[in-house]
C-alpha cells in the first residue's frame, strides 16, 4: 500500500512535472481503490487511475492512457520585476 500512495503523491505534486496512469488490480469497490481515487479526484487526476480484474485491461489501458506533462510557466525577460532605481549624487 505504501508504494501506492507513494505514486499518488507523486501525481498529486507533479513530480517530474507528469502525472502517469495507475492502475489497481483487483475489485474496484476496495477501500483502498475508493481512497485513491477520491484523493485522484481531489487533486485533478481521476482520469488516469482505474481498477481492473482482468490484467488484460489493465495492459490496454496503460497502452492507450500516456501520462499528463505540465506546460511550463511562459519564460520571463531577463529583469522582469525588478526595479531600477536612480542614485543621486551627494551635494
Amino acid at each position: 500500500m505504501r508504494e501506492v500512495f507513494r505514486a499518488a503523491e507523486q501525481d498529486s505534486y507533479w513530480v517530474g512535472d507528469r502525472r502517469s496512469p495507475m492502475v489497481l488490480l483487483g475489485p474496484q469497490g476496495s477501500s483502498s481503490f475508493e481512497v485513491l481515487l477520491a484523493y485522484a479526484r481531489r487533486d485533478g487526476y481521476a482520469d488516469l487511475v482505474r481498477s481492473f480484474e482482468d490484467p488484460a485491461e489493465v495492459v490496454d489501458f496503460i497502452g492507450r492512457t500516456p501520462p499528463l506533462t505540465r506546460q511550463s510557466p511562459a519564460p520571463r525577460k531577463p529583469g522582469a520585476g525588478v526595479r531600477r532605481m536612480g542614485y543621486r549624487q551627494p551635494g
